[in-house]
């Protein structure tokens, strides 16, 4: 399948479905196509649980992660996130919102969420790890099944394992992410996937 006909279909499938939240992935059967689709959805949303592991420190607490073209608006509820946090931004830097109502700039937000909460998550990066892609504008190595989808992946000195995928929006995507650096590890589960602009509502 070239790029363009990835695009072609699955903007029909977007078009024909734009007013369900839930719509229906195009095939992925092949580590090709599977990068080719999932890196061409401009909205999408995945919900689930998070949980970090910083030190002799372990949190955990529900995750929303919504993308609209290179903007993203993630919000931590929980222990993990002091009673509930937001990110919302894009590569120029994000606002954080913390549960108080009280908003901060970050432009190294792996670094300043570091120092303000002692954990942190990849943002930069994240948003192509939970959905089994590699950050493409950073070097990796990448391990890939004979089903087509990625099973681990070394990036920007974080390494991701993804144990376990499930069907979701007529695809298999991933469930449960692993992730840990030199002082923190994380584990991710997708309990709900959601592509399409109806999905950002």
């Amino acid at each position: 399948m070239t790029r363009l006909f990835a695009l072609a279909a699955l903007g029909v499938l977007l078009t024909g479905c734009a007013a369900r939240p839930t719509l229906t992935l195009p095939p992925l059967e092949s580590w090709e196509q599977r990068r080719e689709v999932l890196a061409a959805v401009d909205a999408w949303r995945a919900g689930g649980r998070l949980n970090v592991v910083a030190g002799d420190r372990a949190e955990s607490g529900s995750l929303d992660w919504r993308q609209d073209g290179r903007t993203v608006a993630l919000s931590i509820r929980g222990p993990l996130g002091a009673g509930g946090i937001r990110l919302e931004g894009g590569p120029d830097g994000l606002i954080l919102t913390a549960a108080d109502g009280t908003t901060v700039a970050l432009t190294r937000p792996e670094q300043e969420l570091r120092d303000i909460y002692g954990w942190s998550v990849p943002v930069g990066s994240l948003s192509w790890w939970l959905r089994g892609l590699p950050d493409p504008d950073r070097p990796a190595l990448t391990e890939v099944a004979p089903e087509g989808w990625l099973t681990r992946l070394e990036q920007a000195g974080w390494e991701v394992e993804y144990p376990d995928y499930r069907p979701a929006a007529g695809v298999m995507l991933p469930y449960r992410i692993r992730a840990r650096s030199a002082d923190i590890r994380l584990t991710i589960v997708v309990k709900d996937w959601n592509f399409g602009p109806a999905a950002l509502r």
